[in-house]
């Protein structure tokens, strides 16, 4: 049986965020962070695969990488979402051997674990609230806590940037950008 393609679309903003990354760490630190995030969606995409789901498209841009599937149910879907920090957790075993790979994978790992969409933390709340409240009422609960949520890491993010710099704007440039697509991983 053959394999359905899998489209990659890669937009410029992608090469922009890794310029910066090579400009500010050490070629090291960024061959680290690369591997986490591939470890991270490798995991997504076996995941998927596993409960027989499709992904049609990976797309790549500053906020990161993601990947287009079929309608999965809630459950699968939070299975999927889970599998990618799990997988991104998994790297602290590495630390002996590999301590930049086992820190940036942590910090991936609790980043994606924010509750906002479309980060996987997001998803597995949406999840979460689709299977306890089915139909408009899940909906709505969550649509309000993105609200709350955003505002929230809006206040932290400012506080951050009062005290620390350009970074935690950067975050909420990232978090707010973001639109809801169809399911994503």
């Amino acid at each position: 049986m053959e394999q359905p393609k899998v489209s990659v679309y890669v937009q410029g903003s992608f090469f922009i965020l890794l310029s910066l990354m090579l400009l500010v760490l050490p070629f090291s630190w960024v061959l680290a962070v690369i591997l986490a995030v591939v470890v991270h969606e490798c995991f997504h995409a076996a995941t998927i695969a596993i409960l027989s789901g499709r992904i049609y498209s990976l797309n790549l841009g500053a906020g990161g990488i993601q990947m287009e599937t079929e309608s999965l149910s809630p459950g699968r879907e939070m299975l999927a979402a889970v599998s990618g920090p799990l997988g991104s957790a998994l790297l602290m075993l590495l630390a002996p051997w590999m301590p930049r790979t086992a820190i940036c994978g942590m910090v991936h790992c609790v980043y994606n674990l924010i509750p906002i969409h479309p980060l996987d933390g997001g998803r597995i709340l949406a999840c979460t609230l689709e299977m306890l409240f089915p139909g408009k009422r899940g909906e709505g609960i969550f649509r309000l806590s993105q609200i709350v949520l955003r505002f929230l890491v809006l206040i932290v993010c400012m506080i951050m940037g009062w005290q620390w710099g350009i970074l935690p704007i950067l975050v909420i440039f990232l978090l707010f950008k973001w639109k809801r697509k169809s399911r994503t991983v």
